[in-house]
């Protein structure tokens, strides 16, 4: 009796420590998990590849167009990028297959002629020093860049002869002339489906966080698509050095800057993504430009005048920089 009486309170104790321990140890073991499933719960940064753009000019613009059916002999000029005195013309057989065109029995041989005449004949065209032979069509890579001398306004005309060897067998199969950008396409009051007036050139200067800097311009061209003209925005970008954030991504935006400087996104904001950034993010460098297909209709442009550029980071969904629109450079 007097042994189990002396021994009882350290077993005791000692069972009361066991349990502490454990205790402890489960306390951590809970802790470790929680805190483990909170970690995994944050948001992974998307860090995306940089790159430097490797665009030498602009994208084309029409300059004048000889439409045949749905398709056209189009003229279009480009710019350098690093001149801007710079101008390139090229020519580009748009929407067109010689093997459906009339009158056509050898595709092969049909051969295109750009001509000073605007009522060129196969007669006068091409046995007189002023025309232009591009090639044979099937031959040719389109657009095909024309020579340094080229100037639009010495060719009115074009033609599209099937040749033979002997010259006798050599037939016109279209003759066309030229229209220039703006009346290409007449409506019924006489006017040109693509002489509207644009709304202004939207300019903006980027600054924020991560070394975010540049000029981001929207501007507008013409161009021939599905047998009309039809305008077009393109997005011009000026970026020096790409941002050091991990998911960078490009929105416009109605709001004014000072609204959205800091801010949050909305789901007005429209998301534009880069056609040669990763994942579309805002991660390319350099001059460079695109078009502007997020916005439909081009008027609607007019209600970013007074508006800005967001740059987002969506991992941690935060403001990382912008730029308030203005109609001034």
């Amino acid at each position: 009796m007097g042994s189990n009486s002396e021994t009882a309170p350290g077993n005791a104790t000692t069972k009361h420590r066991r349990f502490v321990i454990i205790g402890v140890c489960l306390v951590a073991i809970i802790a470790a998990i929680v805190i483990g499933v909170y970690f995994v719960r944050l948001p992974v940064p998307e860090v995306l590849i940089v790159s430097e753009s490797n665009a030498t000019e602009t994208l084309p613009a029409l300059v004048k167009a000889a439409p045949i059916g749905n398709g056209a002999i189009v003229i279009m000029f480009t710019e350098s990028l690093k001149d801007d005195d710079t101008v390139f013309y090229y020519v580009n057989f748009q929407d067109l297959n010689t093997a459906t065109l009339e009158s056509v029995t050898d595709p092969d041989n049909v051969a295109l002629y750009l001509t000073q005449s605007s009522e060129p004949t196969i007669a006068d065209g091409i046995e007189m020093q002023t025309v232009l032979r591009i090639g044979l069509v099937n031959d040719v890579a389109f657009p095909l860049l024309l020579p340094e001398s080229f100037d639009p306004e010495d060719y009115l005309g074009t033609l599209l002869v099937q040749e033979a060897p002997w010259a006798e067998d050599t037939f016109e199969i279209f003759s066309g002339s030229f229209k220039d950008s703006t009346n290409v396409n007449e409506n019924e009051d006489g006017g040109s489906a693509a002489a509207v007036e644009l709304p202004p050139i939207l300019f903006s200067q980027l600054s924020g966080e991560y070394g975010i800097k540049g000029t981001v311009t929207i501007d507008y061209i013409t161009k021939f698509q599905d047998g009309q003209i039809k305008n077009a925005a393109v997005i011009q970008f000026d970026i020096p050095a790409v941002n050091s954030a991990p998911g960078p991504f490009l929105f416009l935006s109605k709001r004014p800057f000072l609204e959205t400087k800091n801010g949050d996104i909305t789901n007005e904001d429209v998301a534009i993504d880069l056609d040669d950034g990763d994942q579309g993010g805002f991660t390319v460098m350099g001059r460079f430009e695109q078009v502007l297909d997020e916005i439909d209709n081009v008027q609607d442009l007019n209600d970013y005048k007074n508006g800005s550029w967001i740059v987002w980071c969506k991992p941690y969904s935060v403001w990382l920089g912008g730029g308030p629109i203005s109609t001034e450079s």
